[in-house]
């Protein structure tokens, strides 16, 4: 959640490359370690989900794709 291009670039490109190269088993119990990481990763992706000028709406869209139904349930606990 930064104001600065640059760093929101690099840090979803990162979070893609993990999400591509590390297996679900060992990547989602560390990011539900705590309840809270999970659910705020969630909203802040989401949060960048706006139409084609703005330069993260695909790559966060991207992202939730590759996280396949995983999103869903983190954002029904927010919503609860």
């Amino acid at each position: 959640q930064s104001n600065h291009g640059d760093l929101n670039n690099l840090g979803l490109r990162t979070l893609e490359f993990w999400i591509d190269n590390l297996s679900a088993d060992f990547l989602f119990p560390i990011l539900a370690q705590q309840s809270s990481t999970m659910g705020e990763l969630m909203v802040s992706l989401t949060r960048h989900l706006h139409p084609a000028p703005y330069p993260y709406g695909l790559l966060c869209l991207r992202i939730l794709g590759k996280l396949g139904g995983k999103n869903r349930i983190y954002m029904q606990d927010l919503m609860n």
